[in-house]
């Protein structure tokens, strides 16, 4: 795992997915790009701001990682290790206003409470289905998630 905090932000990529995009220690400049796709749309960007004026919360905290496919609970992996994604936001919420994570999620269709995540206090964005962090700039690819409303639909 390789990590870079910046700016209020934070990122974190795998090995292999570092290895992948052959990013030879340019972190900020791939966490940027991986920002600016997710924040394209503006009605992202809306609920983005609407959410930092009602709790104050600022930064991100990326993950950019391979994920299982077809199976809950959602894991990523780094080398051998099946890691849990919700441990993951877990750890991150409350410290960030957004979390992005850049694994492929096992179900297309999420429903709340039903194959979904939770976060008490941090937005969520993640992919619907398979995906990597170059398509999240296509808004119907994304799953956003928004604590004590649920997914946005």
């Amino acid at each position: 795992m390789r990590s870079l905090k910046y700016d209020g932000n934070l990122i974190q990529v795998s090995y292999k997915v570092y290895k992948e995009y052959n990013l030879n220690g340019n972190l900020r400049n791939h966490a940027e790009k991986i920002l600016s796709a997710v924040t394209r749309t503006k009605i992202v960007r809306d609920l983005i701001a609407e959410y930092h004026e009602r709790t104050g919360l600022s930064g991100f905290a990326i993950l950019d990682a391979h994920g299982t496919v077809n199976k809950w609970p959602w894991f990523w992996k780094d080398g051998k290790r099946d890691l849990s994604v919700q441990n993951w936001i877990n750890r991150m919420d409350g410290d960030f206003l957004g979390i992005v994570i850049g694994c492929c999620f096992p179900y297309k269709n999420v429903r709340d409470s039903e194959n979904g995540i939770f976060s008490r206090s941090s937005i969520v964005i993640h992919p619907k289905g398979f995906a990597n962090l170059r398509d999240l700039s296509l808004l119907r690819k994304l799953n956003i998630y928004i604590p004590g409303r649920g997914y946005v639909r």
